[in-house]
């Protein structure tokens, strides 16, 4: 089977963009190279109406989250975004332009939370901090 024409170029560029493992370099590196990654390789950002910075009070702190408004007159369903990443990687940044994808796609109002990461905060932190973003 081919590869398409444009993944093949993204999987040229990531080649030649030259990252160390991200398994054999400490959490924070990896989290840089995911970072990096996003904002190199994503295709271009996808319009909506508005994107907001908040924070999401929680026992263990105020938690960043991002609110992406999708165009149009609401009242508009909500979409609760957690990013991927295994719980150690990923960040509200690395996931920004899919996050407006997915919100200009289904036309939700949607929240990305900003999970804490392991190995900073272990098991169940991450868990905890998803369902105090959904009950919030």
């Amino acid at each position: 089977m081919d590869i398409h024409p444009q993944l093949n170029s993204l999987l040229s560029d990531l080649a030649a963009a030259d990252y160390p493992d991200q398994t054999t370099v400490p959490p924070a590196q990896a989290r840089e190279i995911t970072d990096d990654r996003a904002k190199r390789f994503y295709g271009p950002y996808d319009e909506v109406a508005s994107v907001m910075d908040i924070t999401i009070p929680s026992p263990a702190g105020p938690m960043a989250a991002r609110v992406y408004k999708p165009k149009g007159d609401g009242p508009h369903p909500i979409l609760i975004y957690y990013h991927g990443g295994g719980w150690v990687l990923g960040s509200l940044d690395s996931h920004d332009r899919g996050v407006r994808g997915l919100t200009r796609a289904s036309e939700c109002l949607s929240v990305s939370v900003g999970y804490r990461l392991a190995p900073e905060s272990p098991f169940p932190a991450a868990v905890s901090d998803c369902l105090v973003a959904l009950k919030w």
